[in-house]
Formats: C-alpha cells, structure tokens, sequence
C-alpha cells in the first residue's frame, strides 16, 4: 500500500520514496526480462487430425512444418513456431498410426519419441535445425530420423529405447 503525508494546503508527500523506487525499478525489470529474456522450453505434442476434441491423435498426414495447425499446446493446437527452445513430441496418442511423418524446415530444442497408439515414427523430409543450447532426442518409444540434422550447439541422447539417425548429420557440430 502506498502511504502519503499530509504537508499542507492539499499537498501530500509520499512517504518511503527510496522503497517505492526499488520497487518499481524491480517491476521494470522483470517486465523487460519477460520480453526479452529468451523463452522457456515447451513440449508440443503431434496431434495428426489437429483436433482437440478427441485426444492426440497419432499419424502422418499432416507432417511437420510451420503451417499446420497439428501441435498441442496443452489448450489447443496450433501450427509449430520454429521456436528454438520447443521440444516436439511424437507419439502418446490415443488412437491412429504412426509412420513415416514430413519433415519441412524446423527449428527445435528436442524430439521426444513416446510410445505411439500403433507404428513407430520415422521423420523425413528437409531439415530440423537444433536450437537453443543442449538440444535432446529423448527415446522413449523406437524412432528413426532420416532427415538433415544441423546445428552448433551438438545434441544429447536420452531415453532406453533404439533411435535410428539415417541422415545426412554432417551439419552438426558441437
């Protein structure tokens, strides 16, 4: 709460101005950081009918690119951002297929294989560039990457199951 004092003829003074100041000077500065500050890691997950009203569905048809609509954000889904901090997640639907999934040109801080409805994911197609610091391909579920791969920033491999690396990942480095 603010607290004035009463000086004269109606004008008041605030009282403890230092103390207000370092508080707005505070508030100034987590604000700046909020938009400037890079963006913490979300995990999306593939949803192939890009419908929210029947769960995570696994499948192929829609592919991985910067214009469908086909990643939950945990309220909808919505088109993938190239956001370097974002994990993609494929796999953990509820029903469909998965398969051999297009790739277009993406940025991501990791890809996560769960355990999809049925199949196993392959991705394919043009480039995933790694982003952010520590990218990771976590293995939770078989999967197999047969695309370009690139990057400075190298990547870590986690998960039990097997991941396949068929591409041409000559352009990571790290």
């Amino acid at each position: 709460a603010l607290e004035f004092t009463y000086v004269d003829s109606g004008h008041f003074l605030l009282k403890k101005p230092k103390k207000m100041f370092k508080r707005l000077l505070f508030l100034m500065a987590a604000l700046l950081c909020m938009v400037a500050c890079p963006g913490f890691a979300v995990t999306l997950i593939y949803d192939d009918d890009g419908l929210v009203t029947n769960g995570i569905t696994d499948g192929t048809s829609a592919g991985w690119n910067t214009s469908a609509a086909v990643f939950y954000n945990g309220a909808g889904d919505a088109a993938w951002t190239n956001a370097t901090t974002d994990i993609a997640q494929f796999g953990g639907g509820s029903s469909g297929t998965a398969g051999t999934l297009t790739v277009g040109t993406v940025s991501t801080n990791g890809i996560t294989f769960e355990a999809p409805f049925a199949g196993s994911y392959t991705l394919t197609g043009v480039s995933i560039c790694w982003g952010w610091t520590s990218p990771s391909l976590t293995a939770d579920a078989n999967g197999a990457i047969a695309t370009l791969l690139t990057g400075s920033a190298g990547f870590t491999k986690a998960g039990a199951r097997t991941l396949v690396l068929t591409g041409n990942n000559s352009g990571v480095t790290g």
